[in-house]
């Protein structure tokens, strides 16, 4: 596929920022041993609201909950798009990382067609016209060819609807090179219902909790398996090491310790931890590299994953150059979190919530839906519930937010437990953005 291509849509992407009030929907990654769940996005699911809502960011397969706490945000205030334009697209279409795909194909009155493919395995994006009458919800997965197994990824959907044609580019990050792999894309409708919004209305408070949790039932239509191989000779470049002199990044809560940056033609990768026996990391707000030429390279999709051995990974978009002098990392501050401070109890027959240290406060508990609020936090999500036995309790999570002018936050969580016989649960809280240190300006490399 000639550059063309890219180069006409990507305009469409320039020019939108992120909110730095969003990062909390996408800004956390799961614990080790974590149950994998649905990892799904709605398309069209309320066709004011879809219109706009150019781009939904779900971490998949490697980050399961965040999908759903992401995926089901009816009746926001403020409609924003998340996804802006990307220099790892730029690069990719300029250094040729672009393949013609063609592929159509129409089954159960769904047409699906996927026009082409750039990037790299750290970050690929593949551009797809998806086309019928209906609100369709989409899950998506890759399996390898070779294993059979479905392959650990983030993804994400950015696009537009036309009047019965969803276009689309479906944005993944791969842990590894692979070259040969099946996108499964499932499909399903849900129909608008009269307690969901559309775009200028409002819900009454119990329509508005109930709404989050709809979309579990799902009629699924079709599932639409493509081939893709990606040639190691065009698509196969593997990371490169950029080599460090300081690795350490002071802060007030211990330091951050850089164990290597690495670069691809797409992404660059920053792994690191924090040391500290008192707090946990949770988030940088804006991170920013600038090398020795003033450019500068802005997180990816304002996320941090991680892997089972306690060590972080952030992205910023594009390559660096080999030949840079030197590297700043630069971000507004660190947020954290104590590690032994993160408990909510929760009085469900008196309807109330013990004082804690985030000001999270109780707000109502009908139909199983228990709704909590903060203001003056950014984001949070729990890692579970339990009952006064300690025993784990099945329950889901969804979360919004209002704002005024950017200020004034007010965040509300939804927990739906399945459990109708319960006096009192507790609540661990996994990641939040509260907390924040000062601001850091340190050179990588000098």
């Amino acid at each position: 596929m000639d550059k063309k291509y890219f180069e006409d849509e990507k305009l469409q992407y320039e020019n939108i920022d992120i909110p730095e009030e969003l990062d909390f929907i996408i800004n956390k990654t799961l614990k080790e041993g974590k149950v994998k769940r649905k990892r799904m996005t709605m398309y069209k699911c309320i066709s004011g609201i879809a219109s706009s809502f150019l781009a939904f960011v779900l971490l998949v397969n490697m980050f399961p909950k965040v999908a759903y706490a992401a995926s089901f945000i009816p009746g926001l205030d403020k409609l924003v798009e998340l996804v802006t334009f990307d220099k790892g697209f730029t690069n990719a279409v300029d250094k040729g990382l672009t393949k013609e795909m063609n592929y159509i194909k129409e089954q159960d009155g769904v047409k699906l067609i996927v026009n082409g493919l750039a990037g790299d395995h750290k970050r690929l994006w593949i551009s797809y016209d998806l086309i019928g009458p209906d609100n369709y919800i989409v899950e998506a997965k890759f399996i390898n060819k070779n294993t059979g197994e479905e392959v650990p990824s983030m993804i994400s959907f950015n696009g537009y609807n036309g009047e019965e044609t969803e276009s689309a580019y479906l944005e993944i990050g791969f842990t590894e090179y692979i070259e040969e792999f099946d996108l499964e894309l499932k499909i399903g409708k849900k129909e608008v219902k009269n307690s969901e919004a559309q775009v200028g209305e409002s819900l009454f408070e119990g329509e508005y909790e109930s709404s989050f949790f709809e979309s579990e039932n799902i009629d699924y239509i079709t599932t639409f398996n493509v081939p893709i191989k990606i040639e190691k000779e065009i698509f196969g470049n593997v990371l490169k090491e950029v080599e460090i002199s300081n690795n350490v990044i002071e802060t007030e809560v211990g330091n951050i310790i850089v164990d290597k940056i690495e670069t691809s033609k797409t992404r660059i990768v920053m792994k690191f931890n924090l040391e500290s026996e008192i707090y946990d990391f949770m988030s940088f707000k804006n991170p920013t590299l600038v090398d020795n030429a003033g450019n500068k390279y802005v997180s990816s999709s304002s996320f941090i994953s991680g892997d089972n051995l306690g060590n972080k990974y952030l992205e910023f978009e594009g390559e660096l150059d080999e030949d840079i002098k030197t590297l700043r990392f630069t971000c507004e501050g660190v947020y954290y979190a104590n590690k032994n401070d993160r408990n909510i109890k929760v009085n469900l027959e008196k309807e109330y919530i013990e004082n804690n240290n985030y000001n999270i406060k109780f707000v109502s508990y009908r139909n199983n839906i228990l709704t909590l609020k903060a203001s003056d936090i950014k984001g949070v999500t729990f890692e579970g519930v339990v009952d006064e036995g300690g025993e784990s309790i099945i329950s889901s999570e969804g979360t919004s937010f209002t704002s005024d002018n950017g200020e004034n936050y007010e965040i509300k969580s939804y927990i739906k437990i399945e459990n109708y016989n319960l006096d009192k649960i507790e609540l661990k809280i996994f990641w939040i953005l509260k907390d924040l240190t000062n601001s850091v300006d340190r050179y990588l490399i000098e």
